[in-house]
């Protein structure tokens, strides 16, 4: 969305808060079934973006943290710039000069954003307030379309999709791929929330700006939904999301390794499995691919010591195999 000349991505709605607006990955209405953990996690600012180009030489921009630090990850296009952390219950000017560090030389590679597109990208599970800049000689813009890149995948998952444990979330594995296939994320990962409620799945069915889906269902579910109900809750969001837009692509995935497919005890993970290997037959859904969570995450080796979030090595390959299943299927 734009607000006042600047990109707010991944931000379908803002909030007031103590004289700024609060970023929101969902809207109101999207949130009407939430409960619990997601009631809260819908704002959290992880995979949302300020974005925009700057004129003057110098800019302030004030951000706020409201209940946790929330790490900014500052980039120019592709180029990592610097990071900060904003403490929570604070509001805090960050100053930049603007200059085109890259204008001496002859040669560089863009293939996603223009290196004078700033983007402010927010990490932890907390919310982000932003206040707005103060720009001294110039104006700011959102970027142009040509700025940025060309396609963008629409994200919805666990914490895993959300890019929980990576290091650095920016690096998370669906991140990876996207950087990989030249293309954006717009990322609505539910952090130990993706529990499919009836009003997030509307909210995805007609959410517009995406051209590839990707969907990582189940598991935050598996100990609360029977088999029946999830069966129910993946095919309503999945048919309806296919059927709705039937020129784009969905990819449709379980769970990755952890530490209940490693076990004996994987029964109902399995039946969950099930269902989703089916839905693109059973509604012969043309524009689906179903592809097993081990052709991603293809070694056991890329899990981290809680046998469920990948390492950051883990990350970086899931990445380069979800962009080859991508690449092959478009």
């Amino acid at each position: 969305m734009i607000y006042q000349d600047v990109e707010l991505f991944n931000a379908e709605e803002v909030e007031e808060f103590d004289g700024g607006v609060m970023l929101q990955r969902f809207t109101k209405e999207a949130c009407r079934d939430t409960q619990y953990r997601a009631s809260w996690m819908v704002s959290a600012a992880m995979g949302c973006e300020i974005r925009f180009v700057a004129e003057s030489d110098v800019f302030w921009i004030t951000l706020g943290a409201v209940t946790k630090d929330i790490n900014v990850y500052v980039m120019r296009g592709d180029y990592f710039y610097d990071k900060y952390t904003i403490k929570a219950g604070t509001k805090t000017v960050l100053e930049f000069e603007n200059y085109d560090f890259l204008s001496e030389y002859k040669k560089i590679d863009e293939a996603r954003f223009s290196h004078n597109v700033w983007r402010f990208y927010f990490e932890y599970e907390g919310p982000i307030v932003y206040y707005g800049i103060r720009s001294l000689h110039g104006n700011v813009r959102p970027p142009h379309t040509s700025e940025k890149p060309k396609k963008t995948i629409l994200a919805y998952g666990s914490s895993i999709t959300h890019g929980c444990w990576a290091m650095d979330s920016r690096n998370s594995y669906i991140q990876q791929a996207a950087q990989r296939l030249n293309m954006d994320v717009m990322n609505k990962g539910m952090a130990g929330a993706c529990r499919l409620e009836n009003s997030i799945c509307d909210f995805l069915i007609d959410l517009k700006g995406w051209d590839i889906a990707f969907l990582e269902l189940g598991v935050n579910v598996l100990d609360h939904y029977s088999v029946e109900k999830f069966e129910q809750c993946a095919e309503y969001l999945v048919k309806n999301l296919c059927d709705r837009n039937t020129d784009k692509p969905v990819f449709l995935t379980g769970s990755y390794y952890n530490h209940i497919s490693l076990s004996e005890n994987r029964e109902k993970s399995d039946l969950f499995e099930a269902v989703l290997m089916n839905i693109g037959d059973k509604y012969n859904l043309t524009n689906l691919h179903y592809v097993s969570g081990e052709k991603i995450m293809d070694s056991t080796e890329y899990l981290s010591r809680d046998v469920v979030h990948p390492s950051d090595w883990g990350h970086i390959r899931m990445g380069e195999n979800l962009a080859r299943i991508i690449e092959k299927n478009i």
